[in-house]
């Protein structure tokens, strides 16, 4: 049992799987996130590079124009300085509201839709230092801290391979106009840019692989706590044997409330009722066994049994469906039911049993 209960070399059970969903326990890497979100405000960049270069330069050119000016009016300061903030705005406002909805959908693509509160939950052990210290000092700590390591190594050398090869050019703009250098830079940029975005998403995914397989080796279980969960789902074997001990006896229990019933009511097969009266001991007729679908073709099957007369009455039948079992039948049915057993009974004297 020993290794049974230690060794957790099993799949995690698709229950196991939900009730850590649950708790808010499910694979994410958060190079990934950042990976998408870096990717998003590039690409916003391209796209807004012409309206940013526009924007910028007509606000900076107005702002010179107004500090440069031998008498500086207060009402022209002011404009300047109430443009500050919109320019800002339409410049900035894109990338944030891009990264946004980026990372909000790279979240949405590792966990899918997901909402739980059980992880603001206040937890004891959070309290514990030993704890605390174990989370950091863990190999998980150690290996993120590698990973981060090597990203901003990797990030480092890509810029200075790009400066590199650019170092000759570089030095030449000096002879450029503004204009033509600030070109010139911001390719090279674009360029570096592009390399960056590339490296951060390749990391992402190998991120979110790694996060998915960690996060699917610690779901693990044993063979003990696999069978335990079987057991659980599907019910313990000495409480399955009970519950079909009790269907048994139920089953047995109907059959000989039908065996005794003076006649069954069907709907003809939707519905079907079987109702009992003895003349000497009941004050009416009780309703005994009912049942719809399956249960009223299993009362059929039993009444053909033991050759209980089957009658075809819709009306009388949805009634005493709606009736409790063993509840006598009310007065305003005591007509129709009345028919009913004086046609069973001229049929026992006659000893033709009545075809269903």
């Amino acid at each position: 049992m020993g290794n049974s209960t230690g060794d957790k070399k099993e799949k995690a059970t698709p229950q196991k799987l939900k009730k850590a969903r649950e708790q808010g326990r499910v694979p994410k890497s958060r190079d990934f996130v950042s990976a998408i979100s870096f990717t998003a405000g590039f690409l916003m960049l391209i796209i807004l590079l012409p309206f940013i270069i526009t924007t910028l330069k007509d606000y900076l050119l107005k702002a010179i124009s107004v500090a440069t000016q031998s008498r500086l009016s207060e009402t022209r300061y002011e404009s300047v300085l109430t443009e500050t903030i919109p320019t800002l705005l339409s410049v900035f406002l894109p990338f944030g509201i891009s990264i946004v909805i980026a990372s909000t959908l790279a979240n949405l693509i590792q966990t899918g839709p997901l909402f739980t509160t059980k992880i603001f939950h206040p937890r004891i052990e959070r309290l514990n230092p030993w704890v605390g210290l174990k989370n950091l000092i863990s190999p998980k700590r150690f290996a993120e801290l590698t990973k981060n390591i090597l990203k901003v190594g990797i990030v480092g050398w890509l810029a200075c391979d790009v400066v590199k090869h650019a170092f000759y050019d570089l030095v030449l703009t000096i002879r450029l106009s503004l204009y033509s250098s600030i070109i010139y830079s911001s390719e090279l940029l674009f360029d570096y840019i592009h390399k960056t975005a590339i490296l951060f998403i390749s990391i992402g995914c190998a991120d979110l692989w790694w996060s998915r397989w960690i996060f699917h080796k610690d779901q693990r279980m044993s063979v003990y706590e696999v069978i335990k969960e079987h057991k659980q789902d599907e019910g313990d074997p000495q409480v399955k044997g009970q519950r079909r001990k009790m269907a048994q006896e139920i089953l047995f229990s109907r059959e000989q409330a039908i065996k005794r019933a003076a006649a069954v009511v069907t709907n003809p097969t939707q519905i079907a009722v079987a109702i009992q009266y003895e003349k000497d001991t009941d004050s009416a007729p009780r309703v005994v066994a009912k049942g719809t679908h399956r249960q009223a073709e299993k009362i059929r099957s039993l009444a053909l049994k033991h050759h209980v007369p089957i009658l075809s009455n819709i009306p009388l039948a949805r009634a005493l469906n709606q009736l409790e079992l063993d509840s006598e039948i009310p007065e305003e049915l005591f007509e129709a039911t009345a028919e009913v057993l004086a046609y069973v009974y001229r049929l026992r004297e006659l000893d033709e049993p009545p075809k269903p």
